[in-house]
């Protein structure tokens, strides 16, 4: 009785590695599935998540923002005039 108990314990279990290439397709469906899902900021757990921005750390916030965007944009017309000015 034992024996047929571990004969077929043994069986499932061999029987269960036999298939390596169809769980590395599901886990891979999965995996992309998973980061699609995260990706959609449009969906009602994030869309409940997000907070205004108001008072002190706000401004901050908008006014660094701001000046990191002024600062590459200056310095991408920069390198474009310095291209232009060197034909």
């Amino acid at each position: 009785m034992t024996r047929s108990i571990i004969l077929a314990a043994v069986a499932l279990i061999a029987s269960g590695c036999g298939t390596p290439m169809n769980l590395a397709y599901d886990f891979g469906r999965s995996y992309s599935a998973a980061f699609q899902t995260q990706a959609d900021l449009t969906r009602a757990s994030v869309a409940a998540a997000q907070y205004r921005l108001s008072g002190i750390e706000g401004t901050a916030i908008r006014l660094q923002v701001e000046q990191s965007t002024t600062d590459a944009s200056d310095e991408r017309e920069q390198s474009v005039q310095q291209q232009q000015g060197g034909r």
